[in-house]
């Protein structure tokens, strides 16, 4: 039972047999047990004939039986749409590829201007003059008393991004982090 008519078709011969033992019928409240087993049945081979073939319309042998069409259109509908959630978050990853892969480009030849990012040279002389500077939502600032410089994570969290003066070599595996979207601090 490979092809969508052989499903079909077994999906309408379980209702049919639900329908010949529907007690309301058969006067037999016995058959109550059998009835509900035909039909469960009946709908779960119109949930795999979708299932196997989502980009068919309803079969002629369901289409007449609300119950069968139904439950195969509905099972069509979501293996449709998790097929295209999938292809989507595919994409998404695909993108998010292409995206680290030009970063780390843009890294290895130190093209701070292409990654919307301060030089090295220039942030560290930035933050010895004692003035604070944003980079990718991260705050830094130089404190002189303490010998430290600080970050302040996107989320508000506080840490020490290294001891003593900040100097290029720190600053630039700082914005190497930061052009590879790392986030400093706990994240919630």
């Amino acid at each position: 039972m490979g092809d969508l008519f052989s499903l079909a078709l077994a999906a309408r011969c379980q209702w049919v047999l639900a329908t010949c033992l529907d007690p309301e019928l058969t006067g037999d409240k016995r058959d109550i047990d059998r009835y509900g087993i035909a039909m469960v049945r009946a709908e779960d081979l119109a949930r795999k004939a979708a299932q196997a073939f989502p980009d068919e319309p309803c079969p002629p042998l369901l289409v007449d039986v609300p119950l069968l069409c139904d439950a195969f259109e509905h099972e069509g509908a979501l293996v449709l749409a998790d097929r295209a959630a999938a292809i989507d978050a595919a994409e998404r990853d695909l993108a998010r590829e292409r995206e680290r892969q030009h970063a780390e480009v843009l890294i290895a030849n130190e093209d701070w201007e292409a990654l919307r990012l301060p030089t090295p040279d220039r942030l560290t002389a930035k933050l010895l003059t004692g003035e604070p500077a944003e980079v990718c939502c991260h705050r830094l600032e130089y404190e002189e008393e303490l010998d430290i410089v600080w970050f302040t994570s996107p989320y508000g969290v506080d840490g020490v991004l290294c001891s003593g003066a900040p100097d290029v070599a720190t600053i630039k595996s700082f914005l190497i982090d930061m052009a590879r979207g790392v986030e400093y601090g706990p994240i919630p």
